[in-house]
């Protein structure tokens, strides 16, 4: 069983911070990275999915994680200096953890779902990351840094019984 500490009440200033972030900045720039690769690379085929792939990993994803903890830190009243260390100590980490989960997801994607329905597979495919073990893919891994906020160790614990 995986557990997590709970705080018992709802942090509504960051849900309001992550909704605005989904609604008016990952929506539209998936939005329009899904259709661009639909156009540039309109085959199926594996290959070409694997291309997709590639390029969402070492383009759109290291874009988007960078804009997402610019734009955090930065609405938490961080500096320009604070954000800049921010990303220079958990960008590449948050990258690395992220290729145990998201090429699967993205092959999916790119694969399977038809373009006008991949801006919907984020949410859906968060929910194992988001569900009440938050970070669930990335349990085995300890330490690791609390994109919601400041640096601090991780609060999952595993629990085998």
């Amino acid at each position: 069983m995986i557990t997590s500490e709970s705080s018992g009440s709802i942090d509504s200033i960051r849900t309001l911070r992550m909704a605005a972030y989904g609604m008016l900045i990952l929506g539209p720039t998936q939005h329009l990275w899904f259709n661009s690769m639909s156009k540039v690379l309109p085959q199926r085929d594996t290959l070409t999915t694997l291309k997709k792939l590639f390029m969402g990993q070492a383009i759109f994803g290291p874009f988007i994680t960078s804009i997402f903890f610019s734009y955090n830190a930065a609405l938490q009243g961080e500096s320009g200096a604070e954000i800049v260390a921010r990303l220079k100590r958990d960008l590449l980490p948050t990258l690395v953890n992220g290729l145990l989960y998201w090429p699967i997801c993205d092959f999916v994607t790119y694969k399977f779902i038809p373009v006008q329905l991949q801006v919907w597979r984020i949410p859906f495919s968060r929910v194992p990351t988001n569900s009440t073990s938050e970070q669930f893919m990335f349990i085995c891994l300890d330490n690791l840094s609390d994109i919601h906020g400041k640096l601090k160790e991780s609060e999952h614990r595993l629990v085998v019984g």
